[in-house]
């Protein structure tokens, strides 16, 4: 983020029971947690904060990120792939339209790191509009044209990769 003075990163072992905690304070975008355990999700949220005259404040909070760590029998999604429903059936999308007032459904995707292992899902994928005032968009993927204009609908998995789609309101 523009202007983070520092990141407060946040993480644990997924589960009921493991309450995220604070793992450390970064300058830079970058950081590594270490002594993880093969095959285990951890759960993580980072904090963008800026220096401001009256002390440090929140700037940003990410959304939260499950990831699986390697060397175990589960695997992260690569890749997310956007379809859009069209009549019965699904079909690849980049772009669509939708008239102000009505609907469509999008979907994304997860596609596997490795064929052969498991995908344990914590979250269900996660949609996101870039102008909640042309477009608005549900958990299940139900877009509504809202006025006039152009966004990006945006599907993102649990360990943080994400497909996006154009969005032309008329």
């Amino acid at each position: 983020m523009s202007g983070a003075a520092s990141y407060v990163i946040y993480g644990n072992k997924c589960g009921k029971n493991n309450r995220i905690k604070k793992l450390a304070t970064v300058k830079g975008t970058t950081y590594t947690h270490k002594k993880l355990k093969k095959g285990t999700y951890y759960k993580y949220v980072v904090v963008a904060v800026k220096n401001t005259v009256i002390g440090n404040r929140t700037a940003a909070t990410s959304k939260m990120i499950h990831a699986a760590t390697k060397g175990g029998k589960v695997t992260n999604h690569k890749a997310v792939k956007m379809q859009v429903k069209v009549g019965k059936k699904w079909k690849s999308a980049t772009a669509l339209t939708v008239k102000t007032g009505k609907t469509k459904t999008v979907r994304g995707v997860g596609v596997k790191l490795a064929k052969k292992l498991s995908y344990k899902a914590h979250v269900k994928m996660r949609y996101a509009s870039s102008k909640t005032a042309i477009a608005t968009v549900t958990a299940k993927g139900v877009i509504t044209g809202k006025k006039k204009g152009s966004c990006y609908i945006t599907a993102y998995s649990q360990n943080g990769v994400y497909k996006s789609v154009k969005v032309t309101v008329k």
